[in-house]
């Protein structure tokens, strides 16, 4: 078992593995196993800084403000965050958690089936 690990991780190291090498030849896209320095460190606070604006909902919106944004906005995702959570080590005071992320077509689904509290 230990020869085992020792082989894979030598190998891993000079060449991609079985499953990368199969993505590649049938040409499907994938995330690099090691991403940019920058992306590291970015926060939620910097992304909504992008133009044009990132719209975000907070976990319990009202179905007003959500239809509102449906209406004013062509983004098909809308980031959910806790805003003035408690800050890891090395963010900022009043930074945003992101909680998840929710696409327009299930949102405009449960709107139809009228799927939320009032």
């Amino acid at each position: 078992m230990f020869v085992l690990l020792i082989v894979k991780t030598v190998g891993d190291c000079f060449n991609p593995s079985v499953f990368e090498i199969i993505l590649h030849l049938k040409g499907l896209p994938f995330l690099d196993a090691h991403p940019e320095p920058w992306i590291r460190n970015i926060t939620v606070e910097k992304l909504t800084d992008a133009k044009p604006a990132l719209v975000t909902l907070c976990g319990e919106e009202k179905v007003s403000r959500i239809v509102e944004v449906l209406k004013n906005t062509t983004h098909n995702g809308f980031p959910i965050v806790d805003q003035g959570v408690f800050p890891s080590v090395g963010l900022p005071i009043g930074a945003m958690e992101l909680k998840g992320l929710i696409l327009k077509a299930p949102f405009v689904a449960m709107l139809r089936k009228k799927w939320f509290l009032t």
